[in-house]
């Protein structure tokens, strides 16, 4: 298994922080 790069991982990181922000901020709106 090829690991991943720092970056790759920080944005992964990033990207699920963001999806959840903007799931609460859906049912938030609504």
């Amino acid at each position: 298994m090829k690991m991943k790069p720092q970056y790759q991982t920080r944005y992964e990181l990033l990207h699920e922080s963001y999806q959840k922000w903007l799931t609460g901020f859906t049912r938030h709106a609504v």
